[in-house]
């Protein structure tokens, strides 16, 4: 990502299909978007932003994968289609939701405001329409009975690292979006999500959310991030409001599994020679 060609971006996204067919042959992948994902119009001062339209990063992003097509509408005239970015699925008693936490970028450092300028999103913002359908989603997904509900997204709602100075947090200091992310906190609660799962920050952590981080939550949902694979990785923080609920944290490379077996639901977090870094029950009550 971050370039101005479409044609740049499109190669990337073929040469990453490439290399995950490895795994595809024998595992169904699902894309997420994410902050790579940036296909923009600059400007020699530096400013830049995602394009709009058929030559956005999102609509080349839903041309060159096959995910499910029940996401949102866009946000309205000059913004980007959610297409494929958005979207969820059932398998068996599971549902699956994966969002799009860095649609319609921008690298403006304007803290003042969700949307700086007129043309443009703030990184970790959950816009409206994009927040009305998971909310629809959510209760469609309830009503049907569905026994687990994981959401997905790159962007963490609760960062650990480098990324509290963006995320959906942004060092605490815009009320706007701190706002947006305990509405989405509380509609995930709602619902009973088991838990939330990002990348971003370059670590695994898995954090307990509930009323001793925000007041206004009621309920408890497991945050986790895993971002072990391929960059830099970063250490953790220890001095935003949820430190002392980070139960596990770890700056090796890895990926997660979570297996779901009727009512029970357990998470491995592995490493890259097999070790496991992490084990949880997702089901029971900490």
């Amino acid at each position: 990502g971050y370039t101005t060609q479409v044609s740049d971006f499109q190669q990337q996204l073929r040469a990453w299909k490439q290399s995950a067919e490895l795994v595809g042959r024998y595992l169904p992948i699902y894309e997420g978007f994410g902050n790579h994902e940036a296909l923009m119009t600059a400007w020699s001062t530096g400013f830049a932003f995602d394009r709009a339209g058929d030559d956005s990063a999102e609509a080349v992003f839903s041309r060159e994968f096959n995910n499910p097509q029940n996401g949102p509408a866009d946000e309205g005239e000059g913004t980007p289609p959610y297409g494929e970015s958005v979207y969820s699925f059932d398998y068996g008693n599971a549902h699956f939701v994966m969002l799009n936490s860095n649609y319609w970028w921008s690298n403006s450092d304007d803290t003042t405001a969700p949307r700086p300028a007129a043309r443009q999103n703030r990184e970790g913002y959950i816009m409206d329409q994009q927040l009305a359908w998971l909310e629809a989603d959510l209760e469609r997904a309830s009503a049907a009975g569905a026994a687990h509900i994981f959401v997905f997204t790159h962007e963490p709602v609760f960062p650990n690292g480098r990324h509290l100075a963006n995320a959906m947090y942004w060092n605490g200091e815009i009320p706007a979006v701190l706002a947006r992310r305990d509405q989405l906190v509380r509609l995930l609660m709602r619902h009973n999500v088991r838990a939330v799962f990002t990348g971003d920050e370059h670590n695994y952590s898995r954090t307990l959310i509930d009323s001793t981080v925000e007041v206004s939550y009621e309920g408890q949902l497991w945050s986790i991030i895993s971002g072990g694979s391929g960059a830099s990785y970063y250490t953790v923080f220890d001095h935003h409001p949820w430190a002392d609920q980070v139960a596990t944290w770890s700056p090796q490379m890895n990926y997660v599994e979570v297996r779901v077996d009727g009512g029970e639901v357990t998470l491995n977090a592995i490493g890259e020679t097999g070790d496991l870094l992490d084990v949880w029950s997702l089901t029971e009550t900490p």
